[in-house]
């Protein structure tokens, strides 16, 4: 049973550490995800299960204790201590996986479980939405080339047309020019 604490204190450690890295300014890709603060719950409600009858009524009573940054570890001694009558009440406390402490696991076999539980379920959701997103930008991309195509032909033929334009300006001014030498001799614009 010493070996299995000292187990779960590690591991309740590692889970707190790693839902605390989604906290914060400079907190993780699960910030305010409702699967973290639904962990921590559970958590909290792990850490301060209390159970009636018996001799062994919470965890500190087995020897697991917080330290003030909220790190949980085995107190050897305060284990080592129980006597044999303790160490049966300990095995109610914790109970099987339907009663008692050990209960717990059901509800973070709900978060864990790899077909149905709740943290796969919301990875199928992001995943999908991711899917929808990159469907999106590939079809917004996809107009943009088209219209930034459509608009460089047509920039094409506006370049064509004042191209037009100006050689017609300069017909015109020759013709003008031409003119005004037959009328008048001499080119109008033209100071002696």
């Amino acid at each position: 049973m010493s070996s299995a604490l000292q187990d779960f204190a590690a591991k309740y450690n590692q889970l707190q550490s790693d839902l605390h890295q989604q906290e914060g300014q400079a907190a993780g890709v699960l910030a305010g995800d409702t699967v973290v603060t639904q962990l921590q719950t559970t958590l909290r409600q792990i850490a301060s299960y209390a159970a009636s009858g018996g001799s062994i009524h919470s965890l500190s009573d087995l020897g697991l204790e917080f330290d003030s940054t909220g790190t949980l570890s085995l107190n050897q001694t305060t284990f080592d201590r129980l006597s044999d009558a303790q160490l049966s009440d300990a095995f109610k406390f914790i109970g099987s996986a339907t009663s008692g402490w050990g209960a717990f696991s059901a509800t973070l076999q709900q978060f864990s479980d790899p077909i149905s539980g709740v943290i796969t379920a919301e990875q199928n959701g992001l995943t999908n939405e991711d899917q929808n997103l990159q469907q999106q930008i590939s079809t917004l991309t996809s107009r943009i080339n088209t219209m930034q195509t459509n608009l460089a032909e047509q920039l094409q033929k506006a370049d064509a047309f004042i191209a037009d334009l100006q050689n017609q300006q300069s017909a015109l001014n020759s013709s003008i020019q031409g003119l005004n030498f037959v009328l008048y001799g001499k080119n109008p614009n033209q100071t002696t």
